[in-house]
């Protein structure tokens, strides 16, 4: 399907806009200035994402957080807009770069909990990271048996001691630990290491192939309520 017929998704805040005061609404294009090669994580294009569910799940990305710099206000109150892209597209796995983006309409941003946040996190991980002290903690987590904000602090800290072995897939892990410590205590610190952990086990499966977010988030709203 080409990019003038696949639909992508922008997020906004409240009122419509993202950073710099930009304003979306049904039927409004814009063209990012930069005519050099586009770099994600740099203000070289204009952001969107593969389908609602992406959407939501990395909705803590700093390109979002728009008007107020208001973290809580921001992720409580975003909207989500269907559009097209014109041109050339790049992507992480997680986020999409492209020049020129033209919001639809809006449709609704399906929401997706901090416990399920929290799983994905912990399900991204394990797909590159397979140490087993965390397998053990993980497995915990997942099945309820051990929540404890202790436990996953141990998690972390054993996640972070092997960063130089083992790279972006120890990173993962730590934020996955991360997210779930945080996870009753600090809303928006659950958000962005889930999200940060989702990203890092991408980057690390992107050595062979990439692991499909998408699928491990629709498959955890289908099992975790």
């Amino acid at each position: 399907m080409s990019n003038s017929l696949k639909r992508y998704y922008k997020l906004t805040d409240s009122n419509g806009k993202t950073r710099g005061s930009i304003q979306w609404g049904e039927n409004i294009t814009h063209h990012h200035a930069w005519r050099g090669e586009m770099v994600l994580g740099y203000d070289t294009c204009i952001y969107c994402y593969s389908d609602p569910l992406m959407a939501s799940f990395f909705l803590m990305e700093s390109c979002f957080i728009a008007i107020t710099e208001d973290i809580e206000e921001d992720i409580k109150n975003p909207r989500c807009w269907e559009g097209k892209v014109k041109g050339e597209i790049i992507s992480d796995g997680s986020i999409i770069g492209c020049k020129e983006f033209t919001t639809i309409r809006e449709v609704p941003l399906p929401e997706i909990s901090i416990e399920q946040r929290v799983t994905i996190a912990i399900e991204c991980a394990l797909k590159v990271y397979w140490e087993p002290e965390f397998n053990k903690w993980a497995s915990g987590w997942l099945d309820g048996t051990d929540r404890s904000a202790a436990a996953a602090r141990a998690a972390s800290y054993f996640a972070i001691a092997t960063v130089a072995a083992h790279g972006a897939d120890a990173v993962a892990a730590a934020r996955a630990a991360n997210a779930a410590e945080a996870a009753y205590a600090s809303y928006s610190t659950a958000f962005a290491d889930a999200a940060d952990a989702a990203r890092a086990a991408n980057a690390a499966a992107g050595r062979g192939s990439n692991i499909d977010i998408l699928a491990i988030i629709q498959e955890v709203i289908r099992k975790v309520k």
